[in-house]
């Protein structure tokens, strides 16, 4: 008699098996998440002890250790330019997978793609673009994003000089939130624009365009080492080999993780720096209000030193306003980025709600300033550096100050780093022949417009990315003045203000109109570079000291600062309003016709709306092929949507 096959049970118990389910889920990627960890932790823990780094060494150490090893690697233009992939959520669940069963939706790991492969087996890039970017996300991210390490650096030295209206003042330049959302808002509901500076080049041509990156790089480079030498600050006297060090591994650090994952990593290390830099601010305030010697949290605002506060805090306070709502917003890509980010709504709602909390931030963190007068009873700029100050509390107090002063600077830092990536890979090198762009016509490439953008995009942003980080820091061999990053560069780009606004109430022509085609305005690069270039010249003689002191208005030390930009936005108005005549008038170049609702052509994924990009059966039925066709290929029997990852 012939021995019988053995039942489907007896196989299986034959078979070998885990001590848990959920081990058997583990992807590699997270093995190697975990080991490199360890191994790393051990390695780091070691130099430490032997070289006796002190408390500031280690918090540097951990932050790179917590935000490099939770950042993603992606490939995926969705989520290196867009910011789109997986939740907060998914994101623990990748990392610590046997917290999987405890979580929310812990079903999600008996989910099938189309090609019956077990989701949790995926890379998580097949399980990006489960919809826009949250209010939450993207209000912590615009908050964080512009809590600049010099930012609250400069509202400490303010508070010093001023009391808490030094605060007030700085926070002026935070109405920006509401001049991006504004824009943003119109030129994507309104006009159909995919960025702000594809929306420059149609009405102003390519030469203004490169004025405009230009302008925009100008910001970014001063971005790098201007929050790279408030935090090198709390390691050592400057130029000193602690001082650079500081300067090298904090610069580095956000480098590193956002090389990794783009956008998606950035807004992640966003919402979790946005909690603590909060968390830290309210600490510091209870133990700054516990001082003996001074008079509670209270006396903040009544208090003032025996030389008195300087005079003129509304001077600065009125030249922020006016470069916060007519130009400031517009050189700063890591904000208008963001306006481009999740629906028209939420992100308007998102940009009024963080501006906020950022304003709020900004004003309270000028007690540590007005504590620092209190302690020298004298209103300086020496007086409040934080630095200084958080050398006088205790050593926890000490370190919450370096914490904040440290989440700012790499919030910032990561931010500018994915927008130096989109300006050099996208924008810049949308004239360029780069291998993965289709297109007929060269100019900027809209971050949506996957079709267009392949390897070698994120390949040139990623070593933009290298270089930027490198020159911003030998850039510190000339410049370490923090402020001078905000008041000088601003009044620099105050042209940037009547073009960007002009594009608000532009008249396109539209050949979609009923009984024909309507006309619009002629291309008018002379509005841009004429306005733009009187921008520069003001804020040459500025920073050059060559204005005439008939120039100046208000009183104290930012006279020259107000007086500078309300005659220099004036002239730039002017121009930017003779250039639009010439154009329309006299030198008439082509129409501006009006873009079509959506980048996306016949054929492809780019065919489909955002909608049908974000839709889910329920059972992650659609994604994975919609990942796949996005990188360009199909899905096959057990491929997880083609080369393009994110892990």
């Amino acid at each position: 008699m012939s021995e019988s096959a053995p039942s489907p049970a007896a196989a299986q118990a034959d078979s070998p098996t885990f001590p848990s389910p959920v081990w058997g889920k583990i992807s590699p990627w997270t093995w190697f998440r975990w080991s490199s960890f360890v191994v790393v932790v051990a390695l780091g823990v070691t130099l430490l002890e032997l070289y006796q780094g002190g408390l500031n060494w280690h918090i540097l150490f951990w932050y790179a250790v917590v935000f490099i090893w939770t950042s993603c690697i992606t490939t995926n233009p969705w989520a290196f330019y867009n910011g789109e992939g997986s939740s907060l959520l998914d994101r623990v669940r990748a990392i610590i997978p046997l917290t999987s069963s405890c979580l929310p939706g812990h079903t999600q790991f008996d989910r099938r793609s189309p090609t019956g492969q077990s989701l949790s087996s995926m890379p998580s890039s097949a399980t990006l673009h489960q919809g826009d970017v949250g209010f939450f996300t993207l209000a912590s991210s615009a908050f964080i994003t512009w809590i600049f390490a010099k930012s609250i650096f400069n509202s400490a030295t303010l508070g010093s000089r001023f009391g808490m209206l030094g605060g007030v003042a700085y926070a002026g330049w935070y109405v920006s939130f509401l001049s991006a959302a504004i824009v943003g808002y119109v030129l994507r509901v309104k006009q159909n624009a995919k960025s702000l500076p594809s929306a420059v080049c149609r009405c102003y041509g390519d030469i203004a365009t490169f004025c405009f990156e230009l302008a925009l790089l100008y910001r970014l480079f001063n971005e790098v080492w201007s929050n790279s030498v408030v935090v090198a600050g709390f390691y050592g006297e400057t130029y000193s080999t602690m001082w650079w060090a500081a300067v090298i591994t904090s610069t580095g650090i956000p480098a590193v993780y956002v090389c990794f994952g783009g956008m998606r990593t950035s807004l992640f290390s966003d919402v979790l720096q946005a909690l603590l830099a909060i968390i830290f601010l309210v600490l510091i305030l209870v133990f700054i209000g516990q001082e003996p010697n001074f008079d509670g949290i209270n006396s903040l605002w009544t208090f003032v030193p025996g030389s008195g506060w300087i005079d003129g805090w509304s001077t600065l306070f009125a030249a922020a306003l006016i470069q916060g709502v007519c130009s400031y917003p517009f050189m700063d890509p890591v904000l208008t980025d963001r306006t481009f980010l999740s629906t028209p709504n939420t992100m308007l709602v998102s940009f009024f709600g963080g501006g906020l909390v950022a304003a709020l931030f900004i004003i309270l963190f000028a007690a540590v300033g007005v504590y620092g007068a209190f302690l020298t009873d004298e209103a300086s700029a020496d007086s409040g550096d934080p630095a200084t100050v958080a050398s006088s509390l205790p050593v926890v107090a000490t370190a919450m100050v370096n914490l904040v002063m440290l989440t700012s600077s790499m919030s910032t830092l990561d931010s500018t780093f994915t927008s130096t990536a989109k300006l050099f890979s996208l924008e810049f090198g949308g004239w360029l022949p780069i291998p993965g762009d289709n297109r007929t016509k060269k100019g900027p490439i809209a971050p949506q417009d996957v079709a267009n953008i392949g390897p070698w995009h994120i390949a040139v942003g990623r070593l933009a990315i290298i270089a930027i980080a490198v020159g911003g820091s030998c850039f510190l061999m000339i410049e370490t003045t923090a402020l001078n990053a905000t008041t000088v560069s601003g009044t620099m780009v105050m042209g940037l203000g009547p073009p960007v606004w002009g594009l608000l109430v532009w008249r396109f022509a539209d050949p979609h109109t009923e009984g024909g085609s309507s006309w619009g305005w002629r291309r008018s690069p002379l509005a841009f570079l004429l306005s733009f270039v009187t921008g520069v010249a003001f804020g040459t003689l500025y920073q050059l000291k060559l204005l005439p002191e008939s120039f100046e208005m208000g009183v104290g030390p930012y006279s020259a600062l107000l007086g500078t930009n309300v005659i220099g936005h004036a002239c730039c108005a002017a121009a930017f309003v003779l250039g639009l005549l010439i154009h329309q008038t006299v030198w008439r170049l082509e129409e501006t016709v009006k873009p079509p609702k959506s980048l996306r052509q016949k054929g492809s994924t780019t065919a489909l709306e955002f909608s049908d990009l974000h839709k889910d059966d329920g059972n992650g039925a659609n994604v994975a092929h919609i990942e796949a066709e996005t990188a360009g290929t199909t899905p096959k029997k057990g491929d997880a949507g083609g080369e393009d990852s994110e892990v």
